[in-house]
């Protein structure tokens, strides 16, 4: 006797025949790590894309400067040039510390003359070559940048030991409040390039 073939279903209008995927087997837990286990950057990331910009930006307020124009001082409360980016640097190095734990000093000579508390004076004399001042301008702030892109947002957020004072409540605002330092000292070398009529940087 002959065997009947099978036909299949018939489908409804507008219905479609769904195949059963297999199940899949269950490892434990959830399935997956969590957003803070698997090492989440959104904030820090968006915080360090911001202080890229903020340096680059910088940069650009710096070029063109004249050799001589340096330790200018249009007014006698202007913080020259020179200081300018010798200042940012011993920032860095400051907030950097603040996140890798290690000095926050490049040397007494450099802070004192850049530091916190330090006073431009026009001559450059005083001063190291330009371009070895920029080199260490440029090397803390790599270091800054390093530190940060070792953090996830939770060691990002977390409260930082009261050993850190009260200037910042977590790495993440030690970022942002560099960020915060970088364009008050933008603001004075825009001046500075208005006083001097150099070009626009922007």
């Amino acid at each position: 006797m002959a065997k009947k073939k099978r036909t299949p279903p018939k489908r409804l209008p507008g219905k479609r025949i769904r195949k059963k995927s297999p199940a899949k087997k269950s490892s434990g837990g959830s399935g997956g790590k969590s957003a803070s286990a698997s090492g989440q950057r959104t904030e820090i990331a968006r915080a360090l894309a911001l202080l890229a910009w903020c340096h680059e930006y910088t940069g650009k307020l710096c070029a063109g400067f004249p050799e001589d124009k340096l330790t200018a001082q249009p007014s006698p409360t202007d913080n020259h040039l020179l200081w300018q980016i010798g200042h940012l640097a011993t920032g860095y190095a400051w907030f950097a510390s603040m996140l890798d734990g290690k000095s926050s000093s490049v040397g007494e000579p450099f802070d004192k003359l850049f530091g916190w508390g330090s006073t431009p004076t026009s001559n450059i004399g005083a001063y190291p070559d330009h371009a070895m001042v920029r080199k260490v301008h440029d090397d803390q702030y790599q270091r800054l940048v390093k530190a940060a892109e070792a953090l996830d947002d939770d060691a990002a957020t977390a409260p930082l030991p009261k050993e850190a004072g009260d200037f910042a409540t977590s790495k993440l605002d030690v970022v942002q409040k560099c960020i915060w330092h970088e364009g008050w000292h933008q603001g004075q070398i825009s001046s500075l390039r208005r006083a001097l009529g150099l070009p626009k940087a922007m």
